[in-house]
């Protein structure tokens, strides 16, 4: 996997994504290592459309095991039309699935998702992880926010982003 962004902080480092097959193939790898149940985990054919489409909202975490660096988690954002938003705002029921598509340019964002290990959850990575994802969020100037969570875990972070529910599984600013 060719990596240009590589940044070591202690023992965990990142590196954003680009459009690669071996990247979004990571992407999704370890998005199944982070969810146990299947209607959790992410759809490689909609991971891949959207990496395809906006691969610099991706961001790939690893952390330092001994003397190699794993696999830890990953953060993905994307901006989408105001018509999406719109509709998860106000009429949250009308949507039917996660395929929320890019829109490049547009200031409303799509938090695609943001994952670590169960296994490295209590540890600083975590809070590390969210703190760079916020900043990237943060330097977008959105004009709004919007997720499909199906965690707990998700749903408190969609709210530490000021987001509040709108629908059953949806969260928006």
């Amino acid at each position: 996997m060719p990596v240009t962004s590589w940044k070591q902080l202690d023992n965990y480092a990142y590196f954003d994504c680009d459009a690669s097959k071996e990247c979004i193939d990571a992407v999704y790898q370890i998005d199944l290592a982070c969810y146990e149940e299947p209607d959790d985990q992410v759809d490689y054919e909609r991971l891949e459309l959207v990496m395809k489409a906006f691969p610099e909202g991706f961001r790939l975490w690893w952390h330092r095991v001994d003397d190699t660096w794993q696999l830890a988690g990953y953060t993905g954002w994307y901006p989408m039309s105001e018509e999406q938003f719109t509709t998860f705002k106000n009429s949250p029921e009308t949507v039917k699935n996660r395929r929320v598509v890019p829109e490049r340019g547009s200031p409303y964002l799509y938090l695609f998702n943001y994952s670590v290990l169960p296994s490295l959850k209590k540890e600083p990575l975590t809070k590390l992880l969210l703190t760079r994802y916020a900043e990237d969020i943060t330097k977008q100037k959105p004009k709004g926010l919007a997720c499909i969570t199906v965690s707990d875990d998700g749903a408190r972070v969609a709210k530490r982003f000021g987001m509040e529910q709108s629908g059953s599984a949806i969260y928006t600013t």
